[in-house]
């Protein structure tokens, strides 16, 4: 397979997971700044390490994510759309309805993510 119909299946994939009929309205109360890194809508943090954090329903809407290791990072009902998280580590992330809406993916590992209930509409 190419690593474009590879990509095609994996978005596919993770569409069904996210049809599932649970809600995860959750709203981000955390620190104003993790690892030097203001959160917030179109923040810019390229290659920032977010150790673990918790970012459960944080706005990262527009946000420059590229390159950021956000391995095992609670992402819960998080907002990221149109986020770039181009070579991003998300290996074991947390994603239950969060909204990945035209996020950029290219390159980001997305190995063992739990994403119940999220959206990937163009990403």
């Amino acid at each position: 397979m190419t690593p474009r119909l590879i990509g095609a299946a994996i978005v596919a994939a993770l569409t069904l997971v996210a049809c599932g009929d649970e809600s995860t309205d959750v709203t981000y109360t955390g620190p104003e700044v993790v690892a030097g890194c203001r959160i917030g809508p179109g923040t810019s943090c390229p290659g920032v390490d977010f150790g673990r954090a918790s970012l459960a329903g944080a706005d990262l809407s527009g946000a420059n994510l590229q390159g950021a290791d956000l391995e095992r990072v609670d992402l819960t009902g998080a907002t990221l759309v149109t986020a770039d998280l181009s070579g991003a580590n998300l290996a074991g992330a947390e994603l239950g309805g969060a909204d990945l809406s035209g996020a950029r993916l290219n390159e980001a590992d997305l190995a063992f993510i739990q994403a119940v209930n999220s959206l990937w509409l163009g990403a």
